[in-house]
């Protein structure tokens, strides 16, 4: 039930991210109150919980010393995601999607020609990611 809830809240967003360019942050901030409900009852408040929460919080702070490099709904999206997945989880989506993120921009850049300034939506990458972690 998990998964298709994460499934469904990324691939939501995914869509908005590449349409509109934006993150529903009612979405984002229903999906981390649950995220903290479900840990709560389960009673899986623990120190995996907060190592993840701490890689959403330096992902923030490259988020603001960058100036908006990395949007601030990536950030808020990626602290729902910490409060919704154990650590392995978020891990492999996370890491996974910065993966596939930095080959589109090799690929925008090599073949497309496009500058380093272009805009690369990063919510879609954390559904692939998150797909491939489902998938092995």
């Amino acid at each position: 039930m998990k998964e298709l809830c994460v499934l469904a809240f990324l691939g939501v967003n995914s869509w908005l991210d590449l349409r509109r360019k934006e993150i529903s942050l009612a979405a984002v901030l229903i999906f981390g109150m649950a995220g903290i409900v479900l840990r709560w009852n389960y009673h899986s408040i623990n120190w995996e919980m907060f190592v993840s929460l701490g890689i959403g919080c330096f992902f923030l702070a490259i988020s603001i010393l960058t100036k908006g490099a990395m949007g601030l709904g990536d950030v808020w999206l990626l602290l729902a995601l910490a409060l919704v997945l154990d650590l392995q989880e978020f891990l492999m989506a996370l890491f996974s999607a910065l993966m596939l993120c930095a080959l589109w921009g090799a690929v925008m850049l090599v073949i497309f020609r496009r500058n380093g300034r272009c805009e690369i939506p990063f919510v879609p990458f954390l559904l692939l990611g998150y797909v491939g972690g489902l998938l092995l």
